[in-house]
């Protein structure tokens, strides 16, 4: 048995039904509350037993002792953005309960910690933190302990960083990358590398694994948006915005965003396209991405 937390959300849910269509393993997923809507559609998608909530919380450590009792594996998400200054905290909860309870392998949704990377030069708390974490469940000493890190998602094309119309008619997307390569993935990938990482147990102990479905300049992600929204009929191009202009933006993490580029830009963090397949073959390319999203990237024309 292998327990998700976040098993509602982006990641945890990708992983949930990655594990329970393996017919490997069965999955407790964790949750804060066991009677949603997407609690309850994730039991009923399975068959009988395949698939178990249980109600914790990572401000307390008893409850999450609790759902893992009994489980071999855990998958481990914190949430910076909904939770902010207390996702530290959590995350040394959720460690801490899984080592008491006995589990076997760990496995943590992290990022580098930018500031210690670069001597405090860059800060980006949203990272910093999950590498904190992960070294504090290193320090644990768990049987087998993982962590993978996801790249930049290729759902922000869509949610945060879509082609926006300028005032001349033309379509752009911008932010802080300028010309250099940045990696990105399909989130729903992460169930396939994750199922990979419980699979290969001991052969993944103490490594810490960035992963990514593409490694491309960011014109290259415009183009593709182009070919597959509008069949190249009306380009989309990049604008390079630097970061001090773009920390000032007026929306939440504006200026975390900007040192998250930034350290995208100067320090390119290891996410091989080619290691993630070979965990898993069936990580998607962007244009792969792009083209099962067509819809939802053509309403950016529209």
């Amino acid at each position: 048995m292998i327990a998700v937390l976040g098993a509602t959300g982006a990641q945890g849910g990708s992983v949930v039904r990655a594990l329970a269509a393996s017919g490997q393993y069965t999955v407790r997923a964790v949750t804060r509350n066991p009677a949603s809507d997407a609690s309850r559609a994730l039991v009923s998608a399975y068959p009988e037993g395949v698939v178990e909530l249980a109600k914790a919380d990572q401000d307390d450590v008893e409850s999450l002792r609790s759902a893992f009792e009994g489980c071999e594996g855990v998958f481990a998400v914190t949430n910076f953005w909904e939770h902010w200054g207390k996702e530290k905290q959590q995350g040394i909860n959720t460690v801490d309960a899984a080592f008491d309870a006995g589990v076997k392998h760990f496995i943590f949704s992290g990022l580098e910690n930018v500031r210690k990377q670069t001597n405090g030069t860059i800060v980006v708390p949203h990272f910093d933190i999950k590498g904190e974490i992960e070294d504090y469940a290193q320090e644990k000493n768990f049987p087998i302990f993982t962590s993978v890190r996801l790249a930049f998602y290729y759902q922000n094309f869509i949610a945060y960083f879509p082609p926006r119309k300028q005032e001349d008619g033309t379509y752009s997307i911008g932010f802080p990358q300028g010309d250099v390569p940045m990696a990105a993935i399909d989130v729903e990938d992460l169930g396939g590398i994750v199922l990979a990482l419980f699979q290969g147990g001991d052969k993944y102990n103490g490594q810490r694994i960035g992963v990514s479905g593409d490694e491309v300049p960011i014109q290259e992600y415009c183009d593709i948006i182009s070919d597959v929204a509008t069949e190249g009929k009306t380009p989309v191009t990049f604008q390079h915005i630097p970061e001090e202009v773009f920390g000032k933006f007026e929306f939440p993490g504006a200026d975390e965003f900007a040192q998250m580029f930034k350290y995208y830009r100067e320090y390119k963090p290891d996410r091989s396209p080619e290691r993630t397949r070979e965990l898993y073959p069936g990580t998607k390319t962007f244009r792969q991405f792009a083209e099962a999203h067509r819809e939802q990237f053509a309403a950016a024309f529209q």
